[in-house]
């Protein structure tokens, strides 16, 4: 049986807590699988190289192993990095934090730009169809969060 002070206790610890949207946790569920794939694949190739990736079989993986080979590891290590801040931007929203909403806009934006600088060896249209297939995906999330700024604070 619980006491009324332990109903209490629980009460009191439960109060200040604001409640997650449905639609923002399942957003940074979504974008969550998306940066820790990525950074784990940057991380496998920097320290395991092409021919690890090549073994993994993926229909995408060709692409992103093309994209790399254009590059170079200071690119992987960039990527690697925005990855980070994305992620801490999505910790940040979990929290319910604005701050995180801008943390993750400013690397979005980093990363969609950051091909323009290592991987000019694709070509001008190659990048112009990359970065737009890129925006419209950014561009997505970035107004589907932009939705729960006001539960942020």
């Amino acid at each position: 049986m619980e006491t009324k002070q332990e109903v209490t206790a629980v009460n009191t610890f439960t109060e200040g807590r604001t409640k997650r949207p449905a639609g923002l946790i399942i957003l940074l569920i979504l974008s969550t699988f998306n940066t820790a794939g990525g950074a784990l694949l940057g991380f496998v190739q920097v320290l395991a190289g092409e021919e690890m990736i090549r073994h993994l079989s993926l229909p995408f993986l060709d692409t992103i192993m093309h994209e790399d080979a254009a590059g170079n590891t200071f690119y992987l290590i960039v990527k690697m990095i925005l990855y980070a801040v994305i992620a801490a931007g999505l910790v940040l929203m979990f929290r319910l934090r604005k701050s995180g909403f801008f943390l993750y806009l400013s690397a979005e934006v980093l990363m969609l730009g950051l091909p323009f600088l290592f991987l000019t060896k694709l070509g001008v249209s190659y990048l112009l169809v990359r970065l737009l297939v890129n925006t419209i995906f950014t561009l997505f999330f970035l107004m589907m969060y932009s939705l729960y700024l006001k539960k942020m604070k």
